[in-house]
Parts: C-alpha cells; structure tokens; sequence
C-alpha cells in the first residue's frame, strides 16, 4: 500500500525537511559587551569666585562633558546653569583641567558624555579655609573643642 501526499507546492512539502536542516544552524555566540563607564583620574577643585564669595552667593552648576579616548574633557558646556553667570564659569574652568579615565567598551577606550555637577557652597569653602575645630574663630559660637 503507498500512500500519497496531497498534491501541494513542492515548497509546503519541504518545509519539515527545511526546518529540520535549520534546527542545528543556530547564531553566533556574541561574546557580552563588557562596559566601563569613564571615571575620574584627576580634578582641580574650582576656585570660587570671589565676588560670588563676598556676595553670599552659592549654586550647583551640571555640566556635560565629552570625555576624549584619551581622557580629556574635549567638550565642555553647561547642562542646567546655577543661575549665576560667575559660578558657571568657574565650573567649566575647572572641568576643561580634569583629567578621567575613558570609558571602555571589552577593552577599548571611546569617547563618552557625563554629566558633572559642580557644587558652590560658602559653609564648605569656610571649611576648607578654617579646618581645624580647635581655633576659636573656626568654631560655631558656644561649640566646645573637639579630639
């Protein structure tokens, strides 16, 4: 006894022998990328600007930064400004000296953007400028010396 298909397309008949031959072909293994964001090798503090200072004033500037391959900031330009012409201004003086660590990608150094909020604050550079707690003029009034 034999038995016979259908008359369909010669195609539709093949197809099972078709997916057969597909099932063992199957992608390349990709390796994982392996990323690395750029990080920080060295910064300058910014200088506060003195009439900023004098003036009581204070703000946080975010710049955006393009990090080169070879870790320079090669773009600098205010992302959201603090509002004072002076302190965004001395924040991109002071990112254009930074020097990063590029980001990788499996181990190959590109260029990337990061955002880098720079702070002006008047309590943190009094800090800076009076460090020790043990001198009466550095001390909050009443303050009692600190070990």
């Amino acid at each position: 006894m034999v038995l016979r298909m259908p008359n369909f397309p010669r195609a539709a008949r093949l197809w099972p022998v078709l997916a057969l031959a597909l099932y063992g072909v199957g992608q390349p293994a990709l390796t994982p990328l392996r990323q690395e964001p750029a990080r920080y090798a060295a910064m300058k503090k910014p200088d506060y600007p003195p009439e900023a200072l004098l003036a009581g004033i204070e703000g946080k500037t975010v710049l955006k930064v393009l990090i080169s391959a070879s870790g320079a900031a090669s773009r600098v330009e205010v992302h959201q400004s603090s509002g004072h012409p002076s302190l965004d201004a001395a924040a991109l003086q002071s990112v254009q000296q930074f020097q990063f660590i590029p980001a990788r990608t499996n181990g190959v150094a590109h260029a990337s953007w990061a955002r880098i909020p720079i702070g002006f604050s008047i309590e943190s550079r009094m800090a800076l400028l009076c460090p020790s707690t043990w001198l009466p003029w550095c001390r909050a009034e009443g303050a009692a010396p600190t070990r």
